[in-house]
């Protein structure tokens, strides 16, 4: 009867035991970390922190960087230089000096400087780049005309001035008066005037009692 006794308190006891070591493990399960995921019906999407789940695929979304800041660039070019070949002497010759803004700001310009060699002599017909803003991309025209003063090369530095500031480009105007061409050019300008008044003295002539 002891024996039957001690045995069935052994019994509970175990089922006591036991009881309480099932509890301890699903506690512990239940408590231990699980990896952040998306169920799609059977199939399950691990998602980072820098994920975004779209239903079918986890789709990385990159961190935004700042914008660098603004940098002006200031690019103010001659389109090209001008060689106006042989030029007859003391007589003028036109030309067309172009400036482009290749910079990201636009640029208010001030004057035009303009240096020449001692045997030429010029005229500004037309400055559209005075005094004006120059936008990105834009050009601007200065009309001019020559006139050579003795045999020989002579050149023009044009400068392009913007406000309170050094010169932001420079245009090389280039040209010769040869001797021989400078004769031949006088000699045609005398015949025609020599021409001229004949002409008009045989209307004289005519035209007069």
């Amino acid at each position: 009867m002891k024996v039957g006794l001690s045995f069935k308190i052994c019994f509970i006891a175990s089922g006591v035991l036991l009881s309480l070591a099932a509890a301890q493990a699903r506690e512990a399960s239940f408590l231990a970390p699980v990896p952040a995921s998306t169920s799609l019906g059977a199939a399950s999407v691990q998602v980072t922190p820098n994920e975004t789940f779209t239903g079918k695929e986890a789709v990385h979304v990159p961190t935004p960087q700042p914008s660098p800041p603004f940098q002006a660039h200031i690019d103010i070019q001659a389109v090209k230089d001008l060689d106006l070949g042989d030029v007859g002497l003391k007589i003028a010759k036109k030309a067309t000096a172009s400036f482009v803004n290749r910079g990201n700001v636009s640029v208010v310009l001030d004057t035009v400087n303009i240096a020449t060699s001692s045997n030429v002599d010029y005229t500004i017909l037309h400055n559209a780049c005075a005094k004006s803003t120059l936008e990105i991309g834009r050009s601007c025209d200065i009309d001019f005309e020559i006139t050579p003063k003795s045999i020989g090369s002579w050149a023009l530095d044009l400068a392009l001035m913007p406000y309170a500031s050094q010169a932001l480009a420079h245009l090389h105007v280039a040209g010769r008066s040869e001797a021989i061409k400078t004769i031949l050019g006088m000699l045609m300008l005398a015949i025609v005037k020599l021409f001229g008044r004949l002409l008009w003295s045989m209307i004289a002539k005519t035209l007069l009692p």
